[in-house]
């Protein structure tokens, strides 16, 4: 349970190669990111969590402890059926599972995360129990990436759409809607 904060680094921070053995030749700066573990029972309740569970959820110790909260609190609706389908075939094809989303965070607000799922069972209970480690990528520099290259998109999309509702379709003249 959470019975305090860890040590946490803000995922704006860096860490340079060098002050790091993990990382072998010269790559540069590397994001820092939160990371968090919770266990998840056979109902997908989550049981226990560390020091930082709150800190990239929003969700408290009181949450978790008596609001019953699960995993599908922290899944935004319309992403559930899509990353409930990949949990089952990346459990099914490797036994473990691997998984870039996006969280809900307590207050309704998205994080991009990466998740492990490690299912094992509980020597106590005997019961099915799956431990969960996420890291926050939000701030990472390819999901960053990834924002940027949706939003010129986005923009060039609606740039098409306001220039063929301002023209005329047959003579390519502007039209009253322009003026």
């Amino acid at each position: 349970m959470i019975t305090g904060r860890e040590e946490a680094k803000p995922s704006d921070q860096t860490i340079p190669v060098e002050e790091t053995e993990l990382l072998p030749g010269k790559i540069g700066l590397v994001n820092a990111v939160y990371c968090s573990r919770y266990i998840l029972g056979p109902d997908e309740r989550i049981l226990e969590t560390d020091n930082n569970f709150e800190e990239l959820t929003g969700y408290t110790a009181y949450d978790v402890a008596n609001l019953g909260l699960t995993q599908n609190d922290m899944i935004f609706k319309d992403d559930r059926q899509l990353y409930w389908d990949m949990v089952a075939e990346q459990v099914e094809s490797q036994g473990i599972a691997y998984l870039e989303h996006r969280i809900r965070r307590k207050d309704g607000t998205g994080r991009y995360v990466y998740c492990t799922g490690l299912p094992g069972v509980d020597p106590a209970t005997g019961e099915k129990r799956v431990t969960v480690i996420v890291s926050d990528i939000t701030d990472s520099v390819s999901v960053q990436l990834q924002v940027g290259i949706a939003r010129n998109r986005a923009m060039m999309s609606l740039h098409r759409l306001e220039e063929a509702n301002q023209r005329d379709p047959l003579t390519g003249l502007l039209n009253r809607t322009a003026f």
